[in-house]
């Protein structure tokens, strides 16, 4: 009898089974707690980054509108000019607010708000192809040809064309105007050259008071040529000009290899700036009156 007791006692279950049941099953609920909290804090992050995607997703339809809008008025863009447009587009994005624009484009113009439909439909299309993905997310190749095709289909040649034409009829004011200053400035100084020459006087104090007074006549209608009332393509190349010479970071970028300006290259970089006003201003996206052009050319200083 004592080893069959011995043997059922050997076989019995230890007093803390209740225990270590609930010590098991505290434990099964502590990794279903953290598995709830590590699933409500990636859920709380994707939204977070879905929240910041829809937003720059966002601008960068509405930038990226204007640019596409803008390399047709501009033809053979090289690199360098396409950076500096996109920066322009969206420095005024950022500046305007996207959700601003868009809403002002409704009830402007037709072509405006067509733009207008074609940014919101894309991004709800490019929104929808995130579902059941986790960030980063990011606009696919396929989404943005829809959208630049989306663009070109409401985009009338008329468009393009009548922004061109005013960049163009631009150039070739600056270019009249800067032809006839050269030639006034070189009769000027010819024509005082000459007066100074002519100038002869037994009484030498008298005759430097006059080769003085020519001179300063001279000056004067030097800095009455300089002065004359500017367009707005010229304003932006002399400010880019003078700003480029003050600032260093800026300076190797327009310097020729002999140490000259490249003022081909400032005028064609004044260039984009123009046509982007233009485009503003042809589209109606914003009233672009003197102080918005006063506000522009104080920023390039």
């Amino acid at each position: 009898m004592g080893v069959f007791e011995e043997a059922y006692s050997y076989n019995l279950q230890p007093d803390n089974i209740v225990q270590v049941a609930e010590m098991e099953n505290m434990d099964r609920m502590r990794e279903k707690r953290k598995h709830l909290l590590e699933q409500q804090t990636r859920n709380e992050s994707r939204r977070k980054q879905l929240d910041e995607f829809k937003s720059q997703t966002y601008d960068f339809l509405v930038s990226e509108a204007m640019v596409h809008i803008l390399e047709k008025c501009i033809p053979q863009l090289n690199s360098t000019f396409k950076s500096q447009l996109r920066n322009i587009c969206t420095s005024f994005v950022n500046e305007e607010t996207s959700h601003k624009l868009v809403n002002s484009f409704r009830t402007k113009t037709l072509f405006l708000s067509e733009l207008a439909s074609v940014i919101e439909e894309s991004q709800k299309q490019i929104i929808h192809g995130c579902e059941g993905k986790d960030g980063p997310f990011k606009i696919s190749n396929s989404d943005i040809n829809k959208f630049y095709n989306k663009l070109d289909n409401i985009t009338d040649n008329q468009i393009t064309k009548e922004i061109s034409s005013r960049v163009a009829k631009a150039e070739e004011e600056f270019i009249k105007n800067n032809i006839n200053d050269k030639k006034e400035l070189e009769d000027l100084a010819s024509s005082t050259k000459e007066k100074l020459d002519s100038i002869k006087n037994d009484d030498s104090d008298l005759e430097n008071k006059l080769k003085q007074e020519c001179t300063a006549l001279y000056k004067r209608k030097v800095d009455s040529i300089m002065k004359r009332k500017k367009g707005i393509l010229e304003s932006i190349v002399l400010r880019m000009s003078n700003g480029i010479i003050t600032e260093e970071s800026m300076l190797s970028s327009y310097t020729k290899e002999n140490g000259k300006l490249d003022m081909q290259k400032i005028i064609e970089s004044s260039e984009i700036m123009y046509a982007f006003l233009e485009m503003v201003n042809t589209l109606k996206i914003k009233k672009v009156d003197n102080n918005y052009i006063k506000n522009i050319l104080d920023s390039i200083q």
